[in-house]
């Protein structure tokens, strides 16, 4: 697997986040501290709302850079002879044709705003299940090169670039087992594991020629689109369920028996189900958890 130093260095600081809980527990077993009193019930449910950063791998992003290999194309635009000429005719200061030249090999995430509900049953103090849904809408985007009148004999070539992106919805689910370290009278270190499942749904794949926007879904299965014909379209869907294990940890400040806040960091190792890039990968969930209990 292919790692970037970016995702290498979040990687490791999520992993030591990981160990943190048992490291303190372990520092605390060994003064010995006396056990603080505690007024807060010691089971029962909680319920949180997530805000935080979703830091996405890059490797599924790719889906959406146009090139033949993939679902979405840009042949599939430039193989139509009413888009083409299209096209042709929004290209400025072209007197012949002009073909792709290159497509973006290196499309990402960018880091996205991500919300969510998170809701949990304590056992006890210590330990607990959990779900928590997150949601986030992901835009890929990057940069293909257009050759326009390519010429036979030794000249710099015309070489254009235009804007690809994609949109896609994802709802990140998490079910797992917690285990909290009791640090002070109203702190507690938090451990989370389990498994992640993901939904997603492509909702745009998309390139821009100069001051136009084309899709690059193919709407019209196996007919060839025609302008101003009333054509039949297909409503594509394209996605479905990625699954996986997540782990994570933070620390819990407890301010009345009934709120709580949390900041912490979710490391997922999974995979998404775009066609072509279904490999594992890893990605992370950077947040804050405002928690209420006494609810029910």
């Amino acid at each position: 697997m292919h790692y970037n130093k970016k995702n290498l260095a979040l990687s490791a600081f999520i992993l030591f986040m990981l160990f943190l809980p048992f490291s303190i527990k372990a520092q605390l077993s060994i003064k010995a501290q006396p056990d603080i009193e505690d007024s807060r019930e010691t089971g029962g449910f909680q319920f949180g709302l997530n805000f935080g950063m979703y830091l996405a791998n890059k490797y599924p992003a790719n889906y959406y850079n146009g090139s033949d290999a993939n679902l979405n194309n840009i042949k599939y635009i430039l193989g139509n002879k009413y888009l083409y000429y299209d096209i042709y005719k929004t290209i400025p200061r072209i007197t012949d044709t002009f073909f792709v030249k290159q497509y973006p090999t290196d499309m990402h995430y960018p880091a996205t705003a991500s919300a969510g509900l998170y809701i949990s049953y304590n056992f006890n103090r210590s330990t607990g299940v959990y779900i928590q849904f997150n949601y986030v809408k992901l835009k890929p985007h990057d940069a293909f090169t257009v050759e326009v009148d390519p010429k036979e004999y030794l000249t710099n070539p015309d070489l254009r670039l235009y804007s690809i992106s994609g949109e896609e919805e994802r709802i990140n689910i998490d079910l797992g087992y917690s285990r909290s370290f009791r640090l002070g009278q109203n702190i507690d270190i938090i451990g989370e594991a389990g498994i992640a499942l993901n939904d997603i749904k492509v909702l745009k794949s998309r390139i821009y020629i100069e001051d136009k926007e084309y899709s690059i879904i193919n709407v019209y299965g196996k007919n060839s689109y025609i302008p101003n014909s009333n054509m039949q379209s297909y409503n594509i869907t394209q996605g479905g369920i990625g699954i996986g294990l997540h782990g994570g940890a933070g620390v819990r400040f407890n301010f009345s028996d009934s709120f709580a806040l949390q900041p912490g960091a979710t490391l997922y190792w999974n995979n998404v189900n775009l066609e072509g890039y279904k490999d594992m990968r890893f990605s992370s969930f950077f947040y804050l958890r405002f928690i209420a209990r006494k609810l029910l």
